[in-house]
């Protein structure tokens, strides 16, 4: 049976297991080099946040009801892929000036 002591060792587990090096530390790591300290502690504290939000929602429940729910899988999923579409034309329209700006004219 699932109870209160097993809840405390999943989420003690969970937070030990995000502060592993990984893929996170491998971004944090390019950020800080790309953009200095604040992008790097900004981008740490980014994935930190959704970790724990992500932990949170698997310890109260959320993971089995969006499993069971085909309805609510299918709308989460497409407001995943809407923002990275979102992200993507996002990066393609900033990417031009900063090109722009590159060219010196002589």
């Amino acid at each position: 049976m699932f109870n209160f002591q097993h809840l405390y060792l999943f989420f003690i587990a969970s937070l030990l297991l995000n502060l592993t090096p990984g893929n996170d530390m491998l971004y944090v790591a390019s950020r800080s080099v790309s953009q200095g300290i604040k992008g790097g502690i900004i981008s740490a504290l980014g994935i930190f946040v959704g970790c724990f939000v992500h932990i949170a929602a698997a310890v109260f429940g959320l993971s089995i009801i969006i499993a069971r729910s085909a309805y609510l899988f299918q709308v989460i999923k497409f407001a995943g892929a809407g923002y990275l579409i979102y992200l993507g034309i996002k990066a393609l329209i900033s990417k031009a000036p900063a090109q722009a700006k590159g060219h010196r004219t002589s």
